[in-house]
């Protein structure tokens, strides 16, 4: 059997696995950010968005395991999500801090952005080989 021919039965564990990395990495700086940010609404509001972009993560690893190409643009978007908090006020954090939650952010939204490409990548060669040889493989759900 071909290795695009797994494809049509196994799940994407590739893509699965850096969303994986995306959530734990999510994890890790939401931790430490709590931590450090001074007791206020902004709080309140950054648990909230940590806790949508954690279960937007974990639906969108589900997803990409059956290789949809619409939830791998999902998974473009939170890597873009990760960039854009790039951009927000983190003047209660030490210099040091700082870089290492930055450092964070851009791999979290790497490894999102990569498992999108990835799995839009082996959805288009699942695509192309279902309709190649539509006999063979009717068998097998979309």
């Amino acid at each position: 059997m071909q290795i695009i021919e797994r494809k049509l039965y196994q799940k994407n564990k590739i893509g699965n696995l850096f969303v994986l990395v995306y959530i734990g990495l999510n994890i890790i700086y939401s931790i430490f950010n709590i931590n450090m940010m001074p007791k206020s609404t902004a709080l309140g509001i950054f648990v909230m968005s940590t806790i949508l972009l954690l279960l937007l993560g974990f639906l969108t690893g589900t997803k990409l395991a059956s290789y949809s190409k619409l939830w791998s643009g999902v998974a473009l978007v939170l890597g873009l999500i990760q960039f854009l908090r790039l951009t927000f006020d983190a003047s209660y954090m030490e210099a040091d801090m700082l870089l290492m939650m930055n450092v964070i952010l851009i791999l979290s939204g790497i490894s999102v952005i990569v498992g999108g490409f990835v799995t839009f990548k082996y959805s288009h060669q699942r695509e192309q080989l279902l309709k190649s040889n539509p006999e063979k493989y009717q068998s097998i759900s979309h």
